[in-house]
């Protein structure tokens, strides 16, 4: 998506200053100011956290820690996916 915007001589020069100290281009500076608008993320939990929801003993199996965060994972992804289609 393409967004025109008029900008003051001053905000121009703000935002070619600020970019060129980060050395990022001025579209990338945007896009990272705009990300910041976006809600915080809640904290995730951990593996041991979600074993102890579940009353389970605590694991240390890296195989099966890594498929609980992948299904973490999608489950965050489906939560935001859902509401994401709320919004619409």
């Amino acid at each position: 998506m393409t967004v025109t915007l008029d900008l003051t001589d001053e905000e121009w020069t703000l935002l070619d200053t600020r970019a060129q100290s980060e050395g990022i281009s001025r579209e990338d500076l945007l896009r990272r100011l705009i990300a910041q608008l976006a809600p915080p993320q809640p904290p995730r939990a951990t593996a041991a956290q979600i074993s102890a929801l579940r009353g389970e003993a605590p694991i240390d199996d890296p195989e099966e820690l890594a498929e609980r965060e992948r299904e973490h994972e999608e489950m965050q992804n489906n939560i935001a996916r859902w509401r994401a289609d709320q919004e619409r």
